[in-house]
């Protein structure tokens, strides 16, 4: 490339602006599915960018380092590099992916100068540990500094747990998070462990609430930690909330608009506080076990239980069918469920509801698919005759499997 095309200043140069959307685009930013955690091609590329000239090295810079990982098996080699051999680099870094190897007895052992390095990332965002796992007390000591460090960053608003066992460490969650109190949006704790007897030295463990004033998103999905049924933080800002229900009261902060629950139908209806105000509510089932409409519908039917029923505007219902052969709901199925929310949308404020049902199948329909097509959408009028209207959106899809972009029916009404 000449210099007058790499001078972004010369008459004749690429505009500044388009030089950063060439390269966000090769960082996949608005690409959902780009996995962003390990080297790939999309590295290599905006490496080859960085080499055109020095501005495109400045833009391609806080891409490449905008999102880095690092694995307990290169722990030590990745961050000597930002910490010594270009230490300019670490303000580029804004999230931060710590691997762990899933064990407790880690043959880990950090560098002293840790704490130091993390400190390097004065920019931090995002913040995310997959199994890291273990008592706090149980981890390397600079590692355990580091993180500190990293909990205590001005700027951290999104941090993530996922795939970390605490044993019988009860207090570790609430002291990590006292942390980042002041500054944390946006919270997840995913597949996060705690054996601990919650009544045992019961003045010794009593901790109170973590307020946490600038949280406004939280996901809880499959945590086991005596802690986490209660309040174990306060968060009087919180807009949304995702949490996964198996069993036992589920804690919903008092502020909350906007809840997403991952549910067993089989399970009972969770008890609210009183003073709970919903305005949104999903309710989403996993693919296994199948979940029938008719599993469901006790669930619909305890939304009229809700302290203001009255105050809820938006209802999503995902049901998701695994199934080795392809089984579509039955109309009576849908009649059912239709008059369970007409009667709903009739005693509360409903404005809109989305339904969904998907069926993931590992068998390819005998029949020709647009036949399936024509007979499934007339069966889904005709079951939801008494509910479709303005604000009402019924979808049934049947698609090869969870990870297949194969659809094989698709019908909207």
């Amino acid at each position: 490339m000449s210099d007058e095309v790499a001078d972004l200043n010369s008459p004749t140069g690429l505009p500044i602006d388009l030089v950063c959307d060439i390269i966000a685009f090769v960082d996949g930013d608005d690409d959902e599915y780009v996995d962003r955690y390990t080297p790939d091609y999309r590295v290599l590329t905006l490496a080859a960018c960085s080499l055109v000239c020095k501005a495109w090295s400045n833009i391609a810079r806080a891409h490449i380092f905008g999102s880095f990982a690092i694995r307990y098996t290169s722990f030590e080699s990745r961050l000597s590099f930002l910490h010594f051999t270009a230490p300019h680099l670490g303000g580029y870094v804004r999230e931060l992916i710590i691997w762990g190897d899933n064990s407790n007895n880690t043959g880990l052992t950090p560098p002293q100068w840790t704490p130091s390095a993390f400190r390097r990332f004065s920019n931090l965002h995002s913040l995310s540990f997959y199994h890291v796992t273990g008592k706090w007390s149980s981890l390397p000591v600079p590692l355990a500094v580091g993180i500190t460090t990293l909990l205590a960053a001005p700027g951290l608003q999104k941090l993530r747990l996922q795939w970390w066992d605490f044993g019988t460490d009860v207090e570790s969650i609430q002291n990590m998070l006292s942390l980042c109190s002041t500054s944390l949006k946006d919270l997840s704790l995913v597949y996060v462990d705690c054996h601990g007897d919650p009544h045992a030295n019961a003045q010794a463990h009593v901790l109170s609430p973590v307020n946490m004033v600038a949280l406004s998103k939280l996901r809880l999905v499959c945590v086991h930690h005596p802690r986490l049924s209660d309040a174990f933080i306060e968060c009087p800002n919180l807009e949304s909330m995702t949490a996964e229900i198996e069993k036992g009261r589920l804690f919903v902060p008092l502020g909350v608009k906007d809840l997403s629950l991952i549910i067993n139908p089989r399970a009972e209806f969770p008890k609210f506080e009183k003073m709970i105000r919903l305005s949104t509510l999903g309710i989403r089932t996993p693919a296994t076990p199948p979940t029938t409409l008719s599993n469901i519908q006790e669930w619909i039917n305890g939304i009229d239980n809700l302290p203001y029923p009255d105050l809820l505007e938006q209802l999503t219902v995902e049901l998701s069918h695994d199934r080795a052969v392809t089984e579509y709901p039955r109309l009576a199925e849908y009649k059912a469920f239709s008059a369970s929310l007409t009667r709903l949308r009739n005693h509360s404020g409903l404005k809109r509801i989305s339904i969904s049902i998907m069926i993931f199948t590992h068998a390819v329909p005998s029949e020709d698919y647009s036949s399936h097509q024509a007979r499934e959408e007339a069966k889904l009028k005709d079951g939801f005759a008494s509910l479709l209207g303005p604000g009402v959106d019924v979808r049934l899809s049947v698609r090869g499997s969870r990870w297949s972009e194969s659809v094989f029916v698709d019908c909207r009404v």
